[in-house]
């Protein structure tokens, strides 16, 4: 039995002397990193549990994370900063407040560059129902360094619908990033 893992253990020590580090493997010790696509797991989802009102230009306030792989999105300032260059896909979803059609659009700050609107959620009626979920959504390729966040534009929003209940597990209105390639 000893004899047979002696033999496994010297190939799988031939297999890792053939790999070489390049572009998106790095070799560290015992270890074989991969960056490739699907490699890395970048992303994030948020969500926010109570039945705030939102109407002022501001970044839309998604404090509560379910997940952060990677570690990139910071639920204090609301803001992904990519860490990973790649194409991704950014979305964000809200409900309206009756009679208002509330505007919300993705936003990417790209280093020393101003801030653009990457995408826009303006569907539905001007002077809909409450509760109507509502939402926006784009991949896009991004740098390290770049910024992704929502921000309210136009009239009233809520990021959970009125008959929310913070002690379910469901989550009605997610924001989120992940690195597609």
């Amino acid at each position: 039995m000893s004899s047979l893992l002696q033999q496994i253990k010297s190939l799988d020590l031939n297999k890792q002397n053939a790999l070489q580090s390049g572009t998106n493997i790095t070799i560290d010790e015992n270890n074989v990193i991969s960056a490739s696509a699907g490699g890395t797991d970048i992303g994030f989802l948020a969500y926010h549990n109570t039945t705030t009102d939102y109407s002022s230009v501001r970044k839309l306030p998604y404090n509560l994370v379910k997940y952060n792989s990677g570690n990139a999105y910071d639920n204090t300032t609301y803001i992904f900063t990519v860490p990973v260059a790649g194409k991704y896909y950014f979305y964000v979803t809200y409900f309206t407040v009756s009679n208002s059609g509330g505007v919300v659009d993705l936003i990417l700050k790209k280093v020393n560059l101003p801030e653009q609107t990457i995408s826009r959620s303006q569907e539905g009626q001007t002077s809909p129902g409450t509760h109507e979920k509502r939402s926006a959504s784009v991949v896009i390729e991004c740098e390290v360094g770049d910024q992704l966040y929502a921000v309210i534009r136009f009239n009233t929003i809520r990021l959970s619908p009125g008959n929310y209940n913070s002690t379910e597990q469901l989550i009605y209105g997610p924001f989120g990033c992940q690195l597609l390639t």
